[in-house]
């Protein structure tokens, strides 16, 4: 058996379905999903206020971004390409 984070996974037969798992978290209460999805909406409030708030510094930083794109793209193909005659 090997325990990952609280699943057991029999990993004697690797063609065999032989997947238990054991559900730890049983008792997640309306107060934890509460409080859950307070934190999701205030942490996408943050995140939208912060990237707006750096919006006018990010223009200046990333005027050619996509010359890089298209660098990193073609040298990635080439790379593949090669490979594949090879």
């Amino acid at each position: 058996m090997l325990r990952i984070y609280g699943t057991f996974i029999d990993i004697h037969n690797i063609f065999a379905v032989n997947l238990r798992i054991h559900i730890v978290m049983k008792n997640i209460t309306q107060g934890h999903l509460i409080f859950a999805g307070i934190f999701v909406v205030v942490f996408v409030i943050g995140i939208v206020y912060a990237y707006r708030k750096d919006f006018k510094n990010m223009r200046g930083y990333y005027r050619n971004i996509w010359v890089i794109i298209i660098s990193i793209l073609i040298v990635y193909f080439t790379i593949f390409f090669l490979n594949r005659v090879t």
